[in-house]
């Protein structure tokens, strides 16, 4: 049995102020998100296990410790990111830099009471670049590059083992750090 909750939320402000000219501007954007999760796994075993393949759902009654506990992760990214914009009526110019800290904290509750606390901070630097050129109406090319710290997910931080295959069983790890994204489109 695996049940699980997420909230999220998100937020930025962003300032333009035009620097020499109206087609050259700075920007400065800060922005927070957060990120909670929550999920209970209980894993049960059959009674009997010497009718191997034949058990009903309401023959799973003994619960196993080792394939269950309690897991509560909360994420914070903070982002402070600096742009140069350039702009007129055929190309746009984005380039700019960005600082992203962030922070873990997980909770482990384990059946037989025990609690194991896990904190977890990283700091990146990421470049933002942006170019549009504009050929005619509807006809541009594109290209953007940004950076984004990424959060683990629950089933990757959970520290509890998943038997859901067998050859391959694996196991959460709550220290794991946040991922680096680059993106490219």
């Amino acid at each position: 049995q695996n049940t699980s909750d997420r909230f999220n939320f998100d937020t930025r402000i962003s300032f333009v102020e035009p620097l020499w000219n109206n087609k050259n501007m700075l920007e400065a954007v800060v922005s927070f998100s957060t990120n909670k999760q929550q999920s209970d796994k209980d894993q049960y075993q059959a009674a009997d296990t010497t009718s191997f393949g034949r058990q009903n759902p309401s023959d799973y009654t003994e619960y196993v410790d080792e394939y269950s506990n309690s897991f509560n992760n909360r994420f914070y990214r903070e982002t402070a990111e600096l742009n140069y914009n350039y702009a007129d009526e055929r190309m746009r110019v984005t380039m700019g830099l960005k600082a992203e800290p962030s922070q873990t904290y997980s909770q482990t509750l384990y059946k037989d009471g025990s609690v194991r606390d896990v904190k977890n901070e990283v700091f990146n630097f990421a470049p933002t670049a942006r170019f549009q050129y504009n050929f005619r109406t509807k006809e541009f090319l594109r290209i953007d590059y940004r950076g984004m710290t990424r959060q683990p997910s629950i089933n990757q931080m959970q520290p509890v083992k998943n038997n859901d295959n067998l050859m391959y069983e694996t196991v959460g790890n709550p220290t794991l750090n946040p991922a680096f994204q680059s993106n490219v489109r």
